[in-house]
């Protein structure tokens, strides 16, 4: 995965339920996955491996360590998870590169082009 690719993960949140961590661990996850998606779309930035590292170098001390944790469990898991269902309700497919290529740099949204 390239670091600017943007990750699309819409259902985390029942991957995160199906993982099997302890409630404490999974809630604690939920929080951090949360609050990280917030300041993604308050800065109108897409999730990416990049951002993720630039959101994380920003906090400090033990709550750096579980944001760490819970976007490192994100990433993974959003690897893993399928693209989508096919239209037919098959397998899943992958998303169009042109689809990939359409979602805007923030620098570019901010020069309003």
């Amino acid at each position: 995965m390239v670091e600017t690719q943007p990750i699309s993960f819409p259902n985390w949140k029942a991957a995160l339920r199906a993982a099997g961590l302890t409630p404490g661990v999974a809630d604690g996850f939920e929080r951090e996955i949360i609050t990280f998606l917030r300041a993604c779309k308050q800065r109108h930035a897409a999730v990416t491996v990049r951002w993720i590292k630039v959101y994380l170098a920003g906090l400090e001390g033990p709550a750096a360590d579980g944001a760490r944790e819970a976007l490192r469990w994100f990433v993974r898991a959003a690897r893993r998870a399928p693209a989508g269902p096919a239209p037919s309700g098959g397998t899943p497919r992958p998303l169009a590169p042109s689809r990939r290529l359409a979602v805007p740099l923030p620098a570019q949204a901010d020069l309003r082009r």
